[in-house]
């Protein structure tokens, strides 16, 4: 269990708090010592109860903002009783409770802090004040330090997305282990065994930490152990279902492990189902997902692929901007459709008859979705998006490039033009960009173009014209013209398939779109819609 607590406010007796070189009125009531004495009682008091609900130990969250973190950070605790002023002081909060915890739960019971150790220009922390917050938790009691950042430069410093490298926060416990006996965890996006191993190689850590990747594959352990890491469910951290798009419920899910949080409507096994036949049309991530889940029934499952090999619009999505990792996706859903025994054939773009061929009692349209572009006039005279990560469209180099569409496309297109040198201008008629994104992804997307002068981005932005040389748009009611040597359309996609349903429901055969069939959207809309309806065949 984890302990974290998120006061803020906890600077010095003044009406005045502290924000960088200036001061701040404030009505809020800044945290006495008393008031922080009160805090580590009902801290320790969690921790006994999480003790006596069967937990085999507690972890404190000292790091990435939450009350500890504050504490312990120079640039926000200018306090200048018992807990501010010094090392000593700012993890005096911490170590009490460490200590009452101890004292109250017994030596056996497993006593953790995720600690913060400098990274960021924010968090104010030197990397002797570190050590001695590390030496601190240690003699107060802690069994194990886990180590992360303290206060981030930007909101993915503390969920990275697909841009960060793998194990990139190691070196943070590297700077702790020589000076403490008790474990070191090391985190920071670490996927794969061989990359865990050679972190506990290198002398690092005592243990690894992972996180979301064990929501998206919670058997890793077990595939490890046994052999079977080509089985593992890569986590590709795009935060989907485990942060940004929870679900009405508020459970946690996985954009690639749909079972994730509905693990209560698990119907695998065949012991009161009858034999079924169910047929994919489509390998896309939204058809293999359909057949994986029904062939785990225990249903004799045939797909059809128009193409010559599965995945769909996966390697597409693949291309972007730091989006290498979206490969893991294939390798996954590929390899799980064969294990699962699944038949799957390969360049036939499936009919009625063909169908009809295999008696199936229920028929997943898994056709995906095609770009899609508005009545604009001269439209047809911009490359297509798809084009483009394809590499089959020449780009331009240190020329003026324009996108039409603001989406998470349209996005990853801009970036690739402006990485080519191209002066960029991407135009989306609403007033928000990359929207599909969720906040840490969109943060960082926004972050890189906003800070970059050759990136100019219009919003509320209505195209009306593609011409020879440029774009005609509205914005705000007034027409303006851009001018651009190359013009790329990335207005988004369109379903397909609801024509072969309309067939097949006319034949009398049971059946649903699923995927971007049904409605586009995402990887996590894909997975969820297909595995949803998949267990609900009856």
């Amino acid at each position: 269990m984890i302990l974290s607590g998120t006061g803020s406010h906890v600077e010095g007796d003044s009406e005045y708090l502290s924000e960088g070189s200036h001061a701040v009125k404030s009505d809020v009531h800044v945290a006495t010592a008393d008031d922080l004495r009160e805090l580590e009682k009902k801290f320790i008091a969690a921790a006994v109860n999480a003790k006596t609900a069967g937990c085999d130990g507690v972890e404190l969250h000292g790091a990435h903002s939450y009350l500890i973190s504050q504490l312990l950070t120079p640039f926000i605790n200018d306090r200048t009783d018992e807990y501010g002023g010094n090392a000593e002081n700012r993890a005096r909060f911490a170590a009490n409770i460490i200590r009452g915890i101890r004292k109250a739960c017994g030596p056996e019971f497993a006593i953790g802090i995720r600690m913060p150790v400098h990274r960021f220009m924010t968090d104010s922390i030197s990397d002797e004040d570190s050590i001695a917050y590390a030496k601190i938790f240690e003699e107060a009691g802690a069994d194990f330090l886990d180590i992360s950042g303290g206060i981030p430069d930007a909101p993915s410093n503390l969920i990275e997305t697909e841009a960060y490298a793998e194990g990139w926060r190691v070196d943070l416990s590297e700077k702790i282990r020589p000076h403490v006996k008790c474990a070191v965890f090391a985190l920071g996006g670490i996927r794969h065994p061989e990359k865990a191993e050679e972190i506990l190689e290198s002398g690092a850590a005592d243990i690894v930490v992972l996180g979301r990747q064990l929501i998206c594959d919670p058997d890793w352990c077990n595939k490890v152990e046994g052999g079977k890491e080509d089985e593992i469910r890569y986590c590709i951290s795009c935060s989907k279902g485990c942060y940004g798009e929870l679900s009405n419920d508020r459970f946690i899910s996985c954009a690639l492990n749909p079972e994730t949080g509905h693990e209560y409507q698990l119907h695998y096994g065949n012991e009161n189902k009858e034999p079924r036949n169910i047929v994919v049309v489509g390998g896309g991530i939204a058809g293999m997902q359909a057949a994986i889940t029904s062939a785990k029934q225990g249903y004799h499952v045939t797909l059809f692929e128009a193409s010559d090999k599965l995945g769909g619009q996966i390697e597409l999505a693949s291309k972007g901007p730091n989006k290498s990792r979206i490969q893991w996706v294939y390798d996954y859903f590929a390899g799980e459709t064969y294990r699962q025994g699944v038949k799957v054939i390969l360049n036939t773009k499936a009919d009625l008859e063909a169908i009809k061929a295999y008696k199936p009692d229920y028929v997943f349209v898994a056709a995906g979705s095609l770009p899609f572009n508005p009545p604009v006039e001269g439209v047809e005279k911009a490359a297509v998006a798809w084009d483009v990560l394809r590499g089959e469209a020449t780009l331009p180099e240190n020329s003026t490039a324009i996108v039409l569409g603001g989406g998470t496309v349209g996005c990853e297109i801009a970036e690739i033009l402006r990485n080519a040198g191209n002066e960029t201008y991407l135009l989306e008629m609403t007033d928000v960009v990359a929207g599909a994104l969720e906040p840490f992804h969109q943060v960082d997307v926004l972050g890189r173009m906003n800070a970059d002068e050759h990136m100019h981005v219009l919003t509320n932005s209505r195209v009306t014209a593609v011409t020879d040389t440029g774009v005609k748009y509205l914005n705000d009611g007034e027409e303006k013209t851009v001018e651009g040597a190359f013009i790329v359309s990335a207005f988004g996609q369109k379903p397909q398939g609801k024509d072969l349903l309309k067939e097949l429901k006319e034949a009398g055969i049971a059946c649903a779109t699923v995927g971007d069939a049904n409605k586009v959207g995402n990887f996590f809309s894909a997975t969820t819609d297909a595995y949803l309806k998949a267990i609900s065949i009856r």
